[in-house]
Parts: C-alpha cells; sequence; structure tokens
C-alpha cells in the first residue's frame, strides 16, 4: 500500500484498526459465552467466526484490499497475498467456517461441547492476533 496517497492510507489504518478492536471485541464476547455454564457454547463460536472475519477484513483493509460482503473465511484469505496468507491455517479456517451459518439461524443448530467450541475459539484467537501482529 506504499503507492496510496498519505491522506488515504491513514483512513485505511484508522479503519483496519475500527475492524481489529472489533475482531478483539467478538473474541471476548465468544470467551464468555463459551465459559459461562447457562449459555449455548454455540453462540460463542459464532462470535468466535465473527472475530476471525473481522480480524480478516481488517488485513484486507489495511492492505487496501476492497472486501466484499462475504462471511466464508476461505475465501477472505484467497484476496491476501505474500505472507499475510500465513494468518489463517487452513485447519482453523475449517474448524471456523461452518459457524458462519450453524451459529446464525435455528434450523442449522447443532449441539457442540464445551470442548469444541473452546477449539473454534483457539482457532479464532490464533488468526486474531496473528492479524494484530500485521497491522
Amino acid at each position: 500500500m506504499t503507492g496510496l496517497p498519505p491522506d488515504r492510507r491513514r483512513v485505511d489504518e484508522v479503519e483496519a484498526v475500527r475492524w481489529l478492536a472489533g475482531a478483539h471485541e467478538e473474541l471476548a464476547v465468544a470467551g464468555v459465552v463459551i465459559e459461562h455454564g447457562g449459555l449455548q457454547p454455540r453462540s460463542g463460536c459464532l462470535h468466535a467466526h465473527l472475530a476471525a472475519e473481522k480480524a480478516l477484513k481488517a488485513l484486507l483493509v489495511y492492505r487496501g484490499i476492497t472486501i466484499r460482503r462475504s462471511h466464508d473465511l476461505f475465501e477472505l484469505v484467497s484476496l491476501l497475498t505474500g505472507d499475510d496468507v500465513r494468518c489463517a491455517s487452513a485447519d482453523d479456517l475449517e474448524l471456523l467456517n461452518p459457524w458462519s451459518i450453524e451459529g446464525r439461524y435455528p434450523a442449522d443448530l447443532i449441539v457442540v461441547t464445551s470442548g469444541q467450541a473452546q477449539e473454534v475459539l483457539d482457532a479464532a484467537g490464533r488468526i486474531v492476533a496473528a492479524v494484530a501482529r500485521c497491522i
């Protein structure tokens, strides 16, 4: 993004920081939901997915790449170039990507254990942390 005018670069940086803050917030919410005994762990998986999605979108914005309205984490990673693609492993994406739908709609609700939800949360945490190191 070094070829962008300084004022455009600054706007992208500010927007990327806002996306990343949203990712951290979703990650925290996911943790609270998963650790709370009275809430369904699957709801935490939805927030974990949102954390990873917002983090990846933060990196795309930071790099000046136009983001499309998509919840597909594989699609978002496909827009990254160079070392940025290492921010998300295929294994983490496989764990997280189904939760863009499965946690949202009653017809798609599945039973998930706290342990499985913790794995999803850990995957999101790795992606958020990797993106934070790049921004």
